[in-house]
């Protein structure tokens, strides 16, 4: 394998190339039923060309962890250096995690199965995560220091509102959404099912556009398998209902007798 810091121009067009190739074949076969061959061919490269880059494909998904780990911790930190109010700061600092996690869906969906199976790279993720729960515990702190949420304990709040953060974005920006039934569901010509706006529902209430095709969330057309279409997903209804958990979780005050 070439060490990155070594590679020229060319090598380090072909090492993004697998590593593209990778996020698009993670988030259509999973992480399991990846192959490295599959990986190759999405790139246009040779598989004897990929081991010149990365050993296993757990390599390459560390690569693309880091990547993630690193473009969302400063989307992080930014809000706070911007003169927002903390919980403004909070706020944008959780859509940054959301935001950065829509474009790099396909490595994450790649990132929570690894870290379920394979204890090296769990490992591996586990110590990345730490940063931002240590990042996360000592906002609370300050938070504390200023009379909000007394008496809970930083770290293991910081680490539930990163798990719920994680999950949510799995759910809906990885899976396409929660699959729930509705005891008020409405019914359209031959017992088709509608949505809230009338919009008529396939089976397990995907949403249908007007040519049948499945749509995801805020209105993603999907393709015959349910694979999302190339649609930007901005559904900022979920967004800021994951924000302002998080805000009322930290910046609140007990009541006054």
């Amino acid at each position: 394998m070439t060490p990155a810091g070594s590679r020229g121009r060319k090598g380090r067009a072909t090492d993004e190339a697998f590593r593209e190739a990778a996020r698009v074949v993670f988030a259509r076969e999973g992480y399991l039923n990846a192959k490295i061959s599959d990986i190759a061919a999405q790139a246009g490269r040779s598989v004897a060309s990929f081991y010149n880059y990365y050993d296993t494909k757990a390599d390459l998904l560390v690569a693309l962890a880091e990547e993630f780990h690193a473009e969302a911790t400063q989307m992080a930190i930014l809000p706070y250096r911007s003169g927002l109010s903390r919980e403004d700061a909070l706020r944008e600092a959780v859509a940054g995690f959301w935001r950065t996690y829509a474009k790099r869906r396909g490595e994450l969906i790649g990132i929570f199965q690894a870290a379920m199976l394979e204890g090296e790279f769990r490992d591996r993720w586990l110590k990345m995560r730490a940063e931002a729960i240590t990042r996360i515990a000592a906002e609370i702190r300050r938070a504390q220091a200023d009379g909000y949420c007394p008496g809970v304990d930083p770290v293991l709040t910081a680490s539930a509102l990163s798990a719920m953060l994680e999950h949510f974005c799995y759910i809906w920006l990885g899976q396409g959404g929660e699959q729930l039934g509705r005891s008020d569901e409405q019914f359209g010509p031959g017992g088709a099912r509608l949505g809230e706006g009338g919009e008529q529902l396939g089976p397990g209430g995907a949403r249908l556009g007007e040519g049948g095709e499945q749509l995801g969330p805020g209105g993603a057309r999907l393709g015959g398998g349910g694979e999302r279409a190339e649609v930007p997903f901005d559904d900022e209804r979920a967004l800021d209902a994951l924000a302002t958990i998080w805000v009322k979780a930290v910046y609140w005050r007990p009541a006054v007798p």
